[in-house]
């Protein structure tokens, strides 16, 4: 990973940031931010990889212990930020509170989660077309045709299952991925699929 900064022997966030990147969870970019900000923030207060692998919970048979030690979520739905919201986007705190809920009960990662909120708060700011959707499926379609090669099919159905199965828990976020163009985003369709093979479904 030499795409991601470090000084001497590679600390244990630093080994965790390059796994993250290894399996698309994180972008280089990404990677060296949550770095700087764990920097910034001082001991205890960042992405700590030791308390996610010293969780007991065993990973399912035929799991990475890396992988599910990667996609080990807090147990507090106040361990999610996502960040300032635009003064024009009205809050549904019902809404905002379901899907940290979610969050909690899929073992989402507080740095994806995070993530995958601010995303959601710049397309409530700025709602895409159904044109900008439409090119935006196109394109996610052929970046995961080039990422995943023959694997493509297999991956996006083991994908498309685990937003359905979250979705009885949380009726609404089908329609939120769709009006938000997330839905589209082939950063967040890696990661649903990565999550469902670290919990041995995909």
């Amino acid at each position: 990973m030499d795409d991601i900064q470090t000084t001497g022997a590679e600390s244990v966030e630093q080994t965790m940031a390059a796994a993250l990147v290894d399996r698309g969870v994180w972008t280089r970019e990404q990677a060296d931010a949550m770095l700087a900000a764990d920097a910034v923030a001082g001991p205890d207060q960042g992405f700590d990889p030791l308390v996610a692998a010293s969780k007991p919970t065993a990973p399912p048979q035929g799991v990475d212990p890396i992988d599910a030690a990667v996609f080990t979520g807090p147990d507090n739905a106040a361990a999610y930020n996502f960040g300032a919201v635009d003064p024009s986007v009205q809050v549904d705190q019902a809404q905002d509170m379901a899907v940290r809920q979610l969050f909690v009960s899929e073992g989402v990662p507080a740095s994806i989660g995070n993530h995958i909120g601010q995303l959601w708060n710049a397309a409530a700011a700025n709602p895409p077309t159904t044109e900008e959707r439409n090119v935006a499926t196109q394109q996610a379609e052929l970046v995961l045709q080039r990422q995943w090669g023959n694997d493509y099919e297999a991956n996006l159905k083991a994908a498309q299952q685990e937003v359905q199965r979250m979705s009885r828990a949380n009726p609404n976020l089908h329609d939120m991925l769709e009006v938000s163009g997330l839905g589209s985003n082939p950063w967040l369709i890696t990661t649903i699929f990565n999550l469902a093979k670290a919990r041995g479904r995909a």
